[in-house]
């Protein structure tokens, strides 16, 4: 047990090496990332002896979570899933590289005015989900109950919504990337300091989190290439949001209280799957065997064309409430739920080919187009990855949404995704693009373009 418990920290600490020096991090590294830090935290405590009393924050929620031996099996059910994502990303390498033309979509001014206007679209909704909450409530603090009826409808759109104003707003900055003009960027600028105005005050971090890491990315894969630069705004990143959230308590930051706020996600998350594995064992509830990835895909269904879907959907499913503090669930947890070991080497191998696929080096336009696989990439690193403190419900629901959302704002430019535009060759000799997404671009820009192929 201590050597793979040894022999898993070392590789983790070279896929931590491997993000900072991979221009655009590997899908599947961020999946590891994340099963390391909603799991292992927790469990690392439990199995040591005497390290609790190292720091007064650390309290076990769910006292099954310090049983050494559950805390174990734990940890090994955290290396069989990382074990799977490697192998799903190692098998799906071994196939043919794919050819032909893929979709495309182009940057025009049109789009930039679009994801500006959609920007402001959902930060309407933002505030229609307050409303639906409760306001008192909803700014009393993230732990904090509503007690009104549409509470549930008020937390799924907010949330929705502050991922769609991350995914607009990334597709603004490509635009301006490319175009070098602010086609409403008062528009975009707004939305995102609103985002932050309520995030400070509510106090809830993830939600900001997952809007920003979008934006994030594209300046990870653009301008901050140096690991010491990359380390720098991610401490810098860690730092700000720790002690935003030891100000929200009303407590003055310092070491062990920024400590605690930079991990306190995954150690809460940290005890959902010692419950689950309790609670199996003693035959207080039973195995899905897969229906949580069917309610998943149901729950795509808007409730005004599925009135019932709660009580079809989620009335059938076990309540994880019961395991989770605070409301931070894992997806360890609900996959081993869904057939034990057996779930966790066919999901976590799915996730790990799936994430293959979507390798990127970088996600700056090419000419003019951005590829729709860069879509993709975000929602699979920004969205479906971080949903996973919330289980898999949300990261396979809202990642679907987010798609639409990406396709609703290309169609409302007048544009459409389209292949690849070919080169062709003028009586000149000199290549340019056939298609109208060079002709939206400036002069300069396109001629550009077109010196840096010719």
């Amino acid at each position: 047990m201590v050597l793979i418990t040894i022999g898993y920290l070392v590789w983790f600490g070279w896929v931590l090496r491997r993000l900072l020096v991979t221009q655009l991090p590997r899908p599947a590294d961020v999946v590891l990332l994340s099963l390391f830090f909603y799991n292992v935290p927790l469990a690392l405590v439990a199995i040591t002896p005497d390290i609790e009393s190292l720091t007064p924050y650390l309290v076990f929620l769910n006292s099954v979570a310090g049983d050494p031996a559950i805390a174990q099996r734990t940890l090994m059910l955290t290396v069989l899933a990382s074990i799977s994502v490697a192998a799903g990303r190692f098998l799906c390498g071994l196939g043919s590289a794919r050819t032909g033309r893929p979709l495309m979509i182009a940057m025009s001014p049109a789009l930039q005015r679009s994801a500006a206007r959609f920007s402001l679209a959902f930060l309407l909704i933002v505030v229609l989900g307050i409303a639906l909450f409760g306001v008192d409530s909803f700014f009393a603090g993230y732990a904090i109950e509503s007690n009104t009826d549409t509470s549930s409808e008020g937390t799924a759109l907010t949330f929705f919504a502050y991922e769609a104003i991350g995914m607009c707003s990334f597709i603004w900055f490509c635009c301006r990337r490319q175009t070098g003009r602010r086609l409403g960027g008062t528009m975009v600028t707004l939305a995102l300091v609103c985002l932050v105005a309520i995030t400070m005050v509510r106090g809830k971090r993830l939600e900001l989190i997952i809007a920003l890491l979008p934006l994030f990315l594209l300046l990870w894969s653009t301008r901050l290439k140096r690991p010491l630069y990359r380390v720098g705004a991610v401490a810098l990143a860690v730092l700000t949001i720790s002690s935003l959230a030891s100000l929200r308590y009303g407590e003055i930051p310092d070491v062990a209280s920024l400590a605690f706020n930079t991990f306190s996600e995954g150690l809460y998350a940290g005890h959902v799957t010692p419950g689950v594995i309790e609670a199996l064992d003693q035959h207080w509830i039973q195995l899905e065997y897969g229906l949580r990835y069917l309610a998943a895909f149901a729950a795509f269904i808007p409730r005004f064309i599925f009135p019932s879907k709660d009580e079809v959907i989620y009335q059938s499913l076990t309540d994880m409430i019961q395991f989770a503090p605070l409301g931070a669930t894992s997806m360890l947890a609900e996959v081993y739920l869904q057939g034990a070991t057996v779930a966790i080497l066919i999901s976590f191998g799915f996730v790990g080919a799936l994430s293959r696929t979507l390798e990127l080096k970088t996600l700056a336009a090419d000419d003019g187009q951005l590829p729709f696989k860069a879509v993709l990439y975000l929602v699979f690193v920004c969205s479906f990855v971080p949903h996973f403190r919330d289980g898999l419900i949300p990261s396979i629901k809202i990642p679907l949404q987010l798609i639409f959302v990406v396709c609703v704002v290309v169609l409302g430019s007048g544009d459409r995704l389209r292949r690849r535009l070919p080169l062709r060759r003028n009586q000149a000799g000199d290549h340019h693009f056939a298609g109208a997404a060079t002709r939206r671009l400036k002069p300069r820009i396109r001629t550009a373009a077109i010196d840096r192929i010719g």
